[in-house]
């Protein structure tokens, strides 16, 4: 039996896929990894407050003890970030994190990080023999409960350390009532002249929005922050590790215009010299990173690959542009509240508001397709896709000497005029991506609707 964990974890529904039985034997699958990296593994367990949280967590719990693991089992359910802030902080060998992170109340999720706060991905097999029948004793089981506290201890040591004052500014804190709600709106509420929320009573049914936080689902955050008159709103997802800002002026503000924010600032104030950013991010980086005569390199979607790239390479910043943000030498894991601390040390440091610092940056146009495509089709149909590569550009025009192609994770195409393509199967769902960009809206919908074609084509091709 072999468990995968992507680049969040393992995912499901709950109880059917995450059920009691299938977390007793994934504990043993996570003992037997452990054990290859510690001859007396302690394990540190949180989870957030979804309704089959404390089940799978309580089950996790019992197989690690069962073969000779040490557990602390943290009471309350607390954001992702401060799970990962406790295993750091007490070396522990590695942290698990039971959450559905930003899926629907019916899902849940495990999640796997170690003690420099990178996460595990990969595949983990059932070990042959049972490691308990190697020890006379079980386990020791801890129980926790001020892990919170100690974890918004850190926030506000991080506040005091960035000089953050007093702001003049109202915000709306929408962290879509999951564990985050309350350090941040403590956060928040020290700094700001005002606050105001939404969607924050503790409801383990998420129903006041979707957990992600997109445009889509922002919609009565945007009608709360224009109806409050407040200057910005903060949206997490419902375990708080990425976050999405919102301005009246603007709207829901994509997080690759907030990566780009981020890294100017690192680059000028803090004398940065290396970014890392997925594949999939935006030319806005490259921009930014050209300006200032940074390294950009391009790392795998995904958190975990990304924190990796930036471990091997000690880049200062990276970002993903679902909105989360990764500072190497405070908080190398993505964290809401961190982040939130960094966009107000730059409101602070430039005295201006959101709205006006993203003004500097051109206006790009973006592009997000998926078609219906098995993951286990990935390799036939990227094969076939790079096969015919020639006739997707010839369609835009487009000669293969006037192009620059990066296959790190999929196949990115960049042109000429800075616009790009990516074709790419997705990690956690039967779906095929593809992103587009361009400064030029019609360029956008020009290789986005011959992208899609070309694509829908590949995929008929290996399916008759």
């Amino acid at each position: 039996m072999k468990f995968y964990f992507s680049t969040t974890g393992i995912r499901g529904k709950a109880p059917k896929e995450l059920s009691v039985e299938f977390s007793v034997q994934l504990g043993k699958a996570i003992s037997g990894y452990l054990y290859s990296k510690s001859e007396c593994p302690n394990v540190v367990v949180g989870h957030d407050s979804r309704l089959s949280s404390d089940q799978i967590a309580l089950a996790l719990c019992s197989s690690l003890l069962e073969e000779g693991v040490h557990v602390e089992y943290i009471i309350d359910p607390i954001p992702t970030p401060g799970v990962i802030y406790y295993t750091t902080l007490k070396s522990f060998t590695a942290g698990i994190i039971v959450t559905g992170s930003h899926l629907p109340a019916t899902d849940n999720g495990i999640i796997l990080v170690f003690s420099d706060g990178s996460y595990f991905r990969g595949y983990l097999d059932l070990p042959r023999i049972e490691q308990h029948e190697l020890f006379i004793k079980t386990g020791v089981m801890s129980f926790q409960k001020e892990i919170a506290q100690e974890y918004f201890k850190r926030l506000v040591t991080i506040q005091n350390n960035l000089g953050i004052s007093n702001l003049k500014i109202h915000v709306l804190v929408d962290a879509v009532h999951g564990p985050m709600r309350l350090p941040l709106y403590n956060l928040v509420s020290s700094i700001a002249s005002q606050t105001d929320v939404i969607n924050f009573n503790d409801d383990p049914l998420i129903s006041g929005r979707n957990s992600e936080p997109r445009p889509s689902t922002l919609g009565k955050t945007i009608e709360k922050l224009k109806e409050t008159q407040a200057d910005i709103a903060i949206a997490t997802d419902y375990d708080g590790d990425r976050v999405i800002y919102c301005t009246p002026e603007n709207g829901v503000i994509s997080g690759d215009v907030i990566g780009a924010l981020f890294a100017q600032y690192f680059l000028q104030f803090e004398k940065a010299q290396k970014l890392v950013v997925p594949i999939n991010s935006s030319i806005l980086i490259k921009k930014v990173a050209k300006e200032n005569s940074a390294e950009l390199t391009y790392s795998k979607v995904g958190a975990p690959k990304i924190i990796q790239k930036m471990i091997e390479l000690d880049a200062e910043f990276g970002y993903e542009e679902t909105g989360k943000y990764f500072f190497n030498k405070l908080n190398l894991w993505p964290d809401a509240a961190v982040s939130t601390l960094y966009l107000f040390k730059i409101l602070q440091t430039h005295k201006k508001s959101l709205s006006e610092l993203i003004s500097i940056f051109p206006r790009i146009y973006q592009s997000k397709n998926k078609l219906y495509s098995l993951r286990s089709a990935k390799e036939k149909l990227m094969a076939k896709i790079k096969s015919d590569l020639p006739k997707f550009l010839a369609s835009l025009n487009v000669k293969i000497d006037e192009i620059d192609i990066n296959e790190l994770d999929g196949i990115r195409i960049d042109f000429m005029d800075d616009s790009w393509v990516l074709f790419r199967q997705s990690g956690t769902e039967e779906s095929f991506r593809i992103f587009v960009e361009s400064f030029r809206e019609d360029k956008t919908d020009e290789i986005t609707t011959l992208a899609l074609k070309f694509v829908s084509e590949k995929i008929r091709e290996i399916t008759e």
